[in-house]
């Protein structure tokens, strides 16, 4: 996957918070999911689904490390 467009909209859902969205991605699927964490242990995984349009993610929620294999 290769990220061409990140965007970061400031105060959108509340003052001082910052929403991110990922434009132009080319891959065909509703969801993915990126593992986060050090080289040694994942700490959970940020979950990206697609909104409006096709090819653009936004990040929805962090998943514990305890959850459902998202690769699975």
């Amino acid at each position: 996957m290769k990220l061409d467009n990140i965007v970061l909209i400031e105060n959108r859902l509340k003052i001082n918070s910052t929403q991110i969205y990922l434009e132009n991605i080319d891959i065909d699927c509703e969801e993915f999911y990126v593992p986060v964490g050090d080289y040694t242990q994942t700490i959970g995984f940020l979950k990206f689904k697609q909104i409006a349009k096709k090819g653009c993610f936004e990040l929805s929620s962090l998943e514990s490390p305890d959850c459902h294999n998202p690769y699975e």
